[in-house]
């Protein structure tokens, strides 16, 4: 009998005992819904993992030298053979040599991908059927022999006396001379081979490039190889005063993507609103980032913060060399983003204590409301009003 003092869950044996309220069934729905919510909140709190982020110095900077992956995708509104990737560091070595898997997808104006073999297949068919309608049949003889007498033009790129009777001759000698070839629409042998109908094609520009993990610069542009002492030396006047710069970032990062991870970049879109030639460009500090999941795997990757600006170097007669620059700084620290979550002994507990709280503070809160509504009711009945 002693031992039954210490029940702290008293038992009716009457169930009319019983008494249900109305202020009862109140805070009964309360208290559910505040559980319910509660329970919502640490579940996600047990399945979102928590990111803790500390700061410490990059001693990994001290000893060999090491590299790092620029990872992007994106699309530029001017067709793929207007560009060339150039990397360089603060020291003037040439980066382009460790490029990796670099492509460059036409995009026609409805946005479907173009494959090069089936474009010059259609581009040569238009042709061929032009031309039967063009050429008289009695002169024939004579066509043949002024085409086999014909000497193209390589319009300054070759040695005097060259010649250069198809287009893709006259993009060899160009490119040889690190030119640009935005003359497609100009050049007669590609105005033949319908090189210049090129429409509104746009270009998707993917890959990673490999660079020394120090300061440097990342250069889509017209012209090839180009180095840091030549870009205010170059001859510019080839390139397209009509150039469209204009572009649009599926995603630009350094180093491997994390779970979770966004980039300022994703998703921007810039428009060239003027004409002329025009530099952007992109001023990132870049900050070293190790990633420690859960699980206690480990990623070394980067998180960077960009600085835009633009130039228009038409109108400020500058030589500087049209493009999309990306000027990167590594910083001197480093961040430790570790990804933590509840155990499944910790997130039962959260359980045990919302369910026991909820109900011990209504349990509480109904107490008070109904002695305090009997005492009304009882001194009502016997005359006491207040």
């Amino acid at each position: 009998m002693f031992f039954k003092k210490f029940d702290v869950f008293p038992k009716y044996a009457d169930p009319d005992v019983k008494i249900k309220t109305k202020t009862g069934a109140l805070l009964s729905l309360l208290t559910l819904s505040a559980m319910t919510v509660l329970f919502l909140h640490e579940f996600v709190r047990f399945v979102k993992p928590r990111i803790f982020e500390e700061i410490i110095v990059d001693t990994s900077r001290v000893g060999l030298q090491r590299t790092m992956g620029i990872n992007f995708n994106l699309t530029v509104f001017s067709p793929c053979n207007h560009f060339y990737i150039n990397a360089w560091d603060s020291e003037g070595n040439q980066q382009i040599g460790h490029r990796h898997e670099i492509q460059r997808q036409r995009v026609d104006e409805n946005g479907l991908l173009i494959g090069e073999k089936e474009w010059l297949n259609v581009k040569r068919r238009e042709l061929k059927g032009r031309e039967k309608k063009k050429i008289n049949p009695k002169s024939n003889s004579n066509t043949k022999e002024e085409k086999s007498d014909f000497c193209g033009s390589c319009y300054g790129a070759a040695p005097r006396g060259s010649c250069c009777n198809t287009c893709d001759d006259i993009i060899s000698a160009f490119k040889s001379k690190g030119w640009g070839l935005d003359g497609l629409d100009r050049w007669q042998q590609c105005i033949d081979e319908g090189y210049s109908n090129l429409g509104h094609e746009t270009c998707i520009l993917s890959g990673v490039v490999r660079v020394n993990r120090a300061k440097g610069t990342l250069l889509f542009s017209t012209l090839s190889d180009v180095k840091p002492g030549e870009r205010k030396s170059r001859d510019i006047s080839r390139i397209s005063k009509s150039l469209n710069l204009s572009h649009t970032f599926q995603f630009f990062e350094f180093g491997p993507r994390v779970p979770g991870s966004h980039h300022p970049l994703d998703g921007l879109t810039v428009i060239q609103s003027n004409k002329g030639r025009m530099v952007y460009s992109y001023h990132m500090n870049v900050v070293p980032t190790r990633w420690v999941s859960r699980r206690g795997f480990e990623v070394n990757t980067y998180k960077f913060t960009p600085v835009f600006s633009q130039k228009n170097i038409t109108v400020d007669k500058s030589r500087e060399i049209p493009g999309i620059y990306f000027h990167y700084d590594i910083a001197p620290l480093a961040v430790i983003s570790r990804e933590t979550a509840y155990s499944v002994w910790e997130f039962l507990t959260s359980v045990c204590a919302i369910v026991g709280g909820a109900f011990t503070c209504a349990s509480l809160a109904d107490q008070f409301f109904f002695r305090a509504l009997t005492t009304l009711e009882g001194k009502a009945q016997i005359g006491k009003h207040f």
